[in-house]
């Protein structure tokens, strides 16, 4: 019904289906955060939560750029708050887990990795 993304010959691996989620490894992962999760899931997700995976794709990208500025990162935190607060709007108080906290200090650690460098 559906036709498979094909990648550039770059990439590793080519994205399995959904139905293989639980087996994708983390290259796979990476090419559907960075690349093929935004085009793909449009025809999907209801509206409000694709908009909330595309601020998540915006912020981890984002993060992950080489040339990322200081000022930058001030500005992603804030958008990493808004997306924290998107998640007990669309999902319920009860997926405010640990990890989702953790990734509000994914800007910090750029900041020392880029003090660092």
């Amino acid at each position: 019904m559906y036709k498979q993304i094909k990648v550039p010959h770059s990439f590793a691996r080519c994205v399995r289906d959904f139905s293989a989620l639980a087996y994708w490894k983390a290259n796979e992962l990476k090419v559907f955060m960075f690349y093929t999760g935004v085009p793909t899931l449009i025809n999907f997700l209801p509206m409000p939560y694709y908009e909330h995976f595309c601020l998540y794709a915006f912020i981890i990208r984002s993060l992950c750029d080489r040339d990322l500025k200081s000022s930058a990162i001030e500005n992603l935190e804030k958008l990493l708050f808004i997306w924290h607060k998107g998640i007990e709007k669309l999902y319920g108080v009860f997926e405010l887990t640990f990890t989702a906290h953790a990734h509000l200090h994914l800007p910090q650690q750029v900041k020392i990795k880029v003090f660092i460098e």
